[in-house]
């Protein structure tokens, strides 16, 4: 009996002291966060390819996704669909959608730069004579769940 006693009061000092809980990253590392992207005006007819990019910087942004943080391809079939990301930390972020009617997953162009594919960024920009920039596609997520929509463009 006053064995089990010493063992219970040697474990609960062993917890106490915090030698029983992670260490390191392992106990700091938090989940990351959600962003639901929610694309509407799809033009459902050419083609079930879109795939959105979460940026974290202006490196990339709009239209190179091998710079983006993540790049996932939406969910769902007909005029609007979800694209969900893991985020890792709260801070600014800005997103673009591409509706890769072609499938060679990259934006096609005209004369100019002009997407020839359905596009969208982030908070709806859509300038006149150029892409859209990580500058004014930008939002803040400080939430652990966190929710943009966007509309095509074609």
């Amino acid at each position: 009996m006053i064995r089990n006693k010493h063992s219970l009061t040697g474990a609960l000092l062993f917890l106490a002291t915090g030698l029983g809980a992670p260490s390191g990253a392992a106990a700091e590392e938090a989940p990351p966060w959600e962003l639901v992207v929610e694309i509407r005006a799809i033009e459902a007819a050419r083609g079930d390819d879109i795939y959105c990019s979460l940026f974290g910087s202006e490196q990339g942004f709009p239209m190179d996704s091998s710079k983006a943080l993540e790049t996932t391809q939406a969910k769902g079939k007909g005029e609007t669909r979800l694209c969900t990301f893991a985020v890792p930390k709260a801070g600014t972020y800005a997103v673009s959608v591409l509706h890769d009617e072609n499938g060679n997953r990259k934006v096609d162009t005209k004369v100019f730069g002009i997407p020839t594919e359905g596009w969208a960024t982030s908070k709806n920009v859509k300038p006149r004579f150029r892409a859209p920039n990580f500058e004014e596609s930008r939002f803040e997520i400080a939430s652990p769940t966190s929710k943009q929509r966007v509309e095509m463009h074609y």
